[in-house]
This record gives structure tokens, C-alpha cells and sequence, in this order.
């Protein structure tokens, strides 16, 4: 199902080694950007413009698809929390290696692919990512 997913996408994406305006990982996908953060208990993510600000959640759907250390996946509906972010939560969420997040936009599917990564440091009340090699 997983390889399904990661296939299934219409753009392609790629990763930024820096991070970004929230604090998270961030891909590329198409024009956009997708940013990632781990949280207590949950992932939260952002849609982001091709100029790095936040577009907002309104009209957007989408889900993840989580991959964990114990080699199972989950994956979850992206609930829109405020005017910003989504949220995905379990009591495994914030415990990935990797994942996949799907974005339905205005009829098109953005897909970011957030390939195997590992915890680094804590910068605040998020955590940020290096990847795994």
C-alpha cells in the first residue's frame, strides 16, 4: 500500500536539508512546499506557497501515510486545526521514521514524500530531523 501511495502522486518532490518556517522539514511537491513537524503525540503539517508562506487549510483534504520503527504503517486523515496547519494523530504519530503526505488541492494531488529520518534536537516545542544514512 505504501509503495501504492508513493507512486500514486502526480509531482514529484524533493527534500530541503534546512528548516523552515515553521520549525519542520519541508519538500518541495510541484509549485508548493509541504513542511513537516513531529509534536507530542501527533505530526503536524503545512501548505506552503512556492515563496515559503503558509497558504492556509481552507478547501485543502489530505492524509498521511506513517511508516514506524517496528516496520507497521498507519495511515490517517489530516484534520484542518485554525486557519493554518492540519493535524494527524495516534498514539504512534510523533514516533515515525518516515511518511508520505497527501494534499487534494483544487482537484490536484500533492504528494511530499518525507524519506527516513531520525530525531536531532529539540529547537522550542518542536522537534527537528536529520536524515538517516
Amino acid at each position: 500500500m505504501t509503495a501504492l501511495l508513493l507512486l500514486a502522486g502526480t509531482t514529484i518532490s524533493y527534500a530541503h536539508s534546512d528548516i523552515r518556517p515553521h520549525g519542520g522539514r519541508m519538500v518541495a511537491s510541484d509549485n508548493y512546499y509541504v513542511e513537516l513537524l513531529k509534536n507530542e503525540g501527533k505530526a503536524t503539517v503545512y501548505f506552503l506557497d512556492a515563496n515559503e508562506k503558509t497558504k492556509g487549510n481552507k478547501g485543502i483534504t489530505g492524509s498521511v501515510v506513517f511508516q514506524f520503527t517496528d516496520k507497521t504503517n498507519a495511515t490517517l486523515k489530516l484534520t484542518a486545526k485554525g486557519d493554518e496547519k492540519f493535524i494527524a494523530g495516534n498514539d504512534k504519530a510523533s514516533a515515525f521514521i518516515s511518511s508520505v503526505v497527501i494534499l487534494k488541492v483544487k482537484g490536484k494531488t500533492i504528494t511530499a514524500n518525507f524519506a527516513a529520518i531520525v530525531e536531532r534536537k529539540k529547537a522550542g516545542s518542536y522537534t527537528t530531523w536529520s536524515r538517516t544514512r
